[in-house]
């Protein structure tokens, strides 16, 4: 499909200027316009065209980096990401893929769900034996987290940048280092509880509901909506595909 990537760079510039000049209330429409323009141009074309832009360096001022700005229009809570995730359909075979890291969203979300309800209580109020039996569960969601990303970074992302694509890859490995980090942390200070002393505890609870929880139903979102219809596009060849899938089952 040939575009105007004139008009189609203009269009996206004048979204991110905007979520740079708004408020929350307008992301949700600044969001539709360019899941939009994505629909109307491509996905492979719509991550090719954000990373031209990136890579020439966009400035707004008052703004250290676009990136802020872009990344803040897809805020989405996580009632609402369960919606989104929800209502996306990639049309694939249930062993494709694409359809197995979808597939791992869904249970991500579902098992975020009730850890951020929990934690939300402990950072209200905390008793030591309910700091006790959430550490397993922190670990297991770290442990689900981590095969996914291993998934992705291991295998998926070398063949889509081989495929040409840029930018994202890179962005998304920086997301998922901030990710693993944030979550060994709030791992260590829950551990680091004691029955006298609950404020580590305490403070980990706040981080993951209003720190990590936020920032992975953005990366969610994200992956979702852009990066996984760019890899379909990306990645045309079935047989890539099948030996892509054949590697997710020997990594485990």
């Amino acid at each position: 499909m040939k575009i105007d990537t004139v008009k189609a760079s203009e269009k996206f510039i004048n979204v991110v200027l905007k979520a740079a000049r708004t408020d929350k209330d307008n992301s949700k429409l600044l969001r539709k316009t360019l899941i939009g323009l994505l629909n109307k141009i491509g996905a492979k074309n719509f991550v090719t065209l954000t990373a031209d832009i990136l890579k020439n360096k966009l400035r707004i001022e008052g703004c250290n980096d676009v990136r802020t700005p872009l990344k803040g229009i897809f805020e989405i809570s996580l009632k609402e990401l369960e919606k989104a995730i929800s209502d996306k359909e990639y049309h694939l075979p249930q062993e494709h893929p694409i359809s197995f890291l979808s597939k791992d969203h869904k249970d991500s979300v579902n098992k975020l769900k009730s850890l951020n309800s929990e934690l939300e209580k402990i950072s209200e109020r905390a008793y030591f034996t309910k700091v006790q039996n959430k550490i397993k569960d922190i670990k297991d969601y770290y442990a689900e987290l981590d095969s996914h990303i291993r998934k992705e970074e291991e295998i998926l992302f070398p063949v889509l940048e081989k495929s040409g694509m840029k930018e994202h890859p890179d962005s998304l490995r920086e997301e998922h280092k901030t990710f693993r980090a944030l979550l060994s942390e709030v791992i260590e200070e829950f551990e680091t509880s004691t029955a006298e002393n609950l404020d580590t505890a305490i403070k980990g609870s706040k981080r993951f509901v209003g720190k990590f929880t936020p920032d992975i139903c953005n990366h969610i979102f994200r992956e979702t909506y852009i990066f996984y219809p760019a890899a379909l596009e990306f990645i045309t060849d079935a047989d890539q595909w099948k030996k892509i899938r054949k590697e997710f089952d020997q990594l485990g």
